[in-house]
C-alpha cells in the first residue's frame, strides 16, 4: 500500500520528471532529440490533508530551509509527438505542443487487507471450516464426513487427501490444491496523481508540480472516514547543460507504488 513516505518519495521524483518535459520546447525538438537540465527544487509545500487528522505537526509547522535539492533531468523524444521525462529512475510521458508544457502521471495500488490463505479444498471461495458442503472430488458427497464420503483422492496417489496425504497436487502446478486465497469484499485503493507545468525561456526552465495522494476504501467493512486527499506543491528552476557527459546507472530499478 502507498503510505505517506512512499508517496512523498514518488512525488519528489515525479516533480523532477516534469521539469524535463518543458525543457525540450525551445528550438522545436523532434524525434531523437534530447536535452539535459540541472534543476533546483524548492521545499515541498504540503496542504493539511497530508497529515493525520488534517493537522500539520507543530515541529514541521515551524521548520524552514534555504537549501534546494539538485537533480539532473533528461528530456528526450521517442517520436515527434511523445516527450519522455527521465530522472534516472522514473519516466513520465507527455507532449511538447503547449506552452507551458504539461505532463501528468498516475499510480494506483489496490490492497485486500482481509484476504487470507485458508483450506478451501473444493475451491468454491468458502473456507472449509465454514463451508456447509465440501466436495473436492466432485462426486456429489460431502467430504467433511467420512461416513458420507469414504474416500477423497483428487490427485490419484491412493492416499486420502483429508488425513494421510501431506501434499495434494492434482494439477501439477507445485501448489497444494487444498489451500486457496479467500478475499473479502473490502479493498483499499491508494492513488498518486502528478500534474506538472513547465516553461522554457532560452537556456533556463521553471515550473511547478502539483501532486495529489489519496486513499479510499470500498466494501462493507470500510471505516467511516479516511484521511483527506493530500495536495503537495513544489516549484523548481534550472538551466540547460550543454555538452554534458551522461553516466547512466542501469542497475537502479524504477520505483513502484
Amino acid at each position: 500500500m502507498l503510505d505517506r513516505r512512499t508517496i512523498r518519495a514518488l512525488s519528489a521524483r515525479a516533480a523532477l520528471l516534469v521539469s524535463l518535459a518543458g525543457a525540450a520546447s525551445c528550438g522545436g525538438p523532434s524525434a531523437g532529440d534530447y536535452t539535459i537540465y540541472r534543476i533546483a527544487l524548492e521545499e515541498q509545500q504540503d496542504e493539511p490533508g497530508c497529515f493525520p487528522k488534517d493537522e500539520s505537526p507543530l515541529a514541521e509547522a515551524y521548520d524552514s530551509t534555504t537549501f534546494r535539492t539538485g537533480q539532473t533531468l533528461i528530456l528526450y523524444l521517442a517520436t515527434d509527438d511523445d516527450a519522455m521525462l527521465d530522472t534516472g529512475g522514473l519516466v513520465l510521458r507527455g507532449t511538447t505542443d503547449d506552452d507551458p508544457y504539461r505532463f501528468s502521471g498516475q499510480a494506483e495500488d489496490v490492497e485486500f487487507p482481509f484476504s487470507d490463505d485458508v483450506v478451501d479444498s473444493d475451491r468454491d471461495g468458502i473456507a472449509d471450516r465454514l463451508d456447509p458442503f465440501v466436495d473436492a472430488d466432485r462426486d456429489g458427497k460431502d467430504d467433511s464426513e467420512m461416513a458420507k464420503d469414504s474416500s477423497v483422492d483428487t490427485d490419484g496417489d491412493n492416499v486420502d487427501d483429508r488425513e494421510d496425504d501431506d501434499f495434494v497436487d492434482a494439477d501439477s502446478d507445485g501448489d497444494d490444491d487444498r489451500y486457496g486465497e479467500i478475499v473479502s469484499d473490502m479493498r483499499t485503493i491508494a492513488t498518486l496523481k502528478v500534474n506538472v507545468e513547465m516553461t522554457v525561456d532560452g537556456s533556463t526552465v521553471s515550473g511547478v508540480m502539483e501532486q495529489t495522494s489519496e486513499q479510499r476504501c470500498e466494501g462493507k467493512l470500510c471505516p467511516p472516514r479516511l484521511d483527506a486527499p493530500c495536495l503537495s506543491v513544489q516549484r523548481f528552476r534550472g538551466i540547460e547543460i550543454e555538452d554534458a557527459d551522461l553516466v547512466l546507472d542501469s542497475s537502479s530499478p524504477a520505483p513502484t507504488p
